[in-house]
This record gives structure tokens, C-alpha cells and sequence, in this order.
């Protein structure tokens, strides 16, 4: 550990999930599977929930202060169950986040 503490380590975090704009990137995740169509679309956003709240976990290679971080490892296990579709809208929508 260097003098001013580690550096940031690059994904999404649990204040850019749940907080930031009450939630702004997680009502984006969710628009990919629109829940007024079939209930498969529920248990897909359900299914995408669980696994990025698995992975909210502290790393020891990343800062306490930094929170839960999401890496883009992680990030492409928990879409890799879906079509190549739903799988690219979600790349689009979190790619910025994951680059932080």
C-alpha cells in the first residue's frame, strides 16, 4: 500500500447502482427487459439483480472507502446467460461505468 492508500479499482460500485440519481443505471439495466410483456423479463431482471449484488463484495486489492466494486469480470458472468441481444444493450448501457 502506497502513502496516500490505494487506488481505485475501475467498475461500477454500489453508489453508481443503487444511489447516483436514485438508481439511474439500475432502471437502465432493467429497460432492457420490459416487465409488461412476459414474466420471463421479471425473472431475468431478478436473475441480473442477484448476480450484481453478488458481486458488491470488498476486494483486497481495492480501497475501503470505494465500497462494493463490480469489475467487468464479474459484469460479463452476470450477463452471460442472456441472448446476444439483451447482452449487447447491457454492455452499451453499463461500458462507461465499467471503464471508471
Amino acid at each position: 500500500m502506497g502513502i496516500f492508500g490505494k487506488k481505485p479499482v475501475p467498475g461500477i460500485s454500489n453508489y453508481e447502482l443503487n444511489k447516483l440519481h436514485h438508481g439511474r443505471l439500475k432502471a437502465e439495466l432493467d429497460s432492457v427487459f420490459p416487465t409488461s410483456f412476459s414474466s420471463s423479463n421479471k425473472h431475468k431482471r431478478e436473475a441480473l439483480h442477484t448476480a450484481l449484488g453478488m458481486g458488491m463484495d470488498q476486494d483486497p486489492n481495492m480501497p475501503r472507502k470505494q465500497g462494493g466494486v463490480i469489475q467487468r469480470e464479474e459484469f460479463e458472468a452476470a450477463i452471460s446467460g442472456y441472448t446476444p441481444k439483451e447482452v449487447e444493450k447491457l454492455r452499451k448501457i453499463a461500458e462507461k461505468y465499467l471503464k471508471d
